[in-house]
């Protein structure tokens, strides 16, 4: 089962010339799944607070995400690039606030209630296709683009909390409630997300 990872991992760098770099969180994602104990162990050993190491690593992986889509939206003239920013520096200077928000709304669910790595990524993944680009992907009914979108979301939301999966909150919580925190999770974080921007935008108006 495991080698089956790896599997999955190499599927979007063989397709990387039909669609793009983005999803190359996927195979990160994936790999991490199969070196999980080794990696989990690591995460262990860095000598730096709980909340630290998850908020510094999951703004690691936000930020492999963005520059993989950085890569994939330079091609497009400016008023087509599906980014923060049509400019790519400035794109990264407001992702740090878009995935800030991520890190620091999942970090206080998972300190408190235990969930698995592969929950993370189902509520993350489809939530993304619900806000992504303000719900245009969600409307336009592209099913590919859903996938993509729930997979790109799903992953990077998710790599943190694979390595870090049996360190942080024991309390068991039903499936229900996991759901519902779930919903709340999103929504705060994309709200938070939308805050962060805002004020980040400020000094460039």
């Amino acid at each position: 089962m495991r080698k089956f990872w790896i599997i999955l991992a190499s599927v979007p760098l063989a397709l990387t010339p039909f669609t793009g770099f983005t999803w190359w969180i996927f195979s990160i994602f994936s790999l991490l799944v199969y070196f999980r104990p080794k990696i989990g162990d690591w995460y262990k050993r860095i000598a730096l607070p709980s909340w630290a190491k998850f908020i510094l690593l999951f703004l690691l992986f936000g930020y492999l995400t963005e520059i993989f889509a950085i890569v994939d939206n330079l091609p497009r003239p400016l008023a087509e690039r599906a980014l923060f920013s049509p400019y790519p520096l400035t794109d990264l200077y407001l992702a740090f606030g878009y995935y800030l928000a991520f890190a620091i709304v999942w970090y206080i669910i998972l300190r408190n209630f235990k969930f698995k790595y592969w929950e993370v990524f189902i509520i993350g993944g489809s939530f993304g296709i619900l806000f992504e680009q303000s719900g245009k992907i969600l409307l336009s009914f592209n099913f590919l683009a859903w996938l993509y979108v729930f997979l790109v979301y799903g992953s990077f939301q998710a790599s943190v909390p694979v390595i870090s999966e049996n360190t942080l909150g024991k309390r068991e919580i039903s499936r229900a409630k996991k759901i519902i925190m779930g919903i709340i999770a999103e929504a705060s974080a994309f709200m938070l997300a939308a805050t962060f921007l805002w004020l980040l935008k400020l000094p460039i108006k």
